[in-house]
């Protein structure tokens, strides 16, 4: 079973509605992932700058929907 264009547009989007960015006390960056019920279910590591972060924002939902699509074909 592969995933159609739409099913991984929508996959990225609710990955990225589910994403929070945060600065932190010492002036520094990172996102949380919450699960539907608001429950924070990863952190990442922390970032210099804001760019930083928002790459691996995106390096992150790329390895998510990629995992998911051979999760969905190997099953």
């Amino acid at each position: 079973m592969r995933l159609a264009a739409g099913k991984t547009a929508l996959l990225k989007s609710k990955i990225h509605t589910m994403i929070k960015i945060h600065d932190s006390k010492d002036h520094q960056y990172y996102f949380t992932l919450c699960g539907k019920n608001g429950h924070v279910i990863l952190t990442s590591e922390t970032y210099k700058t804001k760019r930083n972060r928002d790459k691996g924002i995106v390096a992150f939902i790329k390895a998510a929907t990629i995992a998911i699509k051979d999760l969905a074909v190997t099953h």
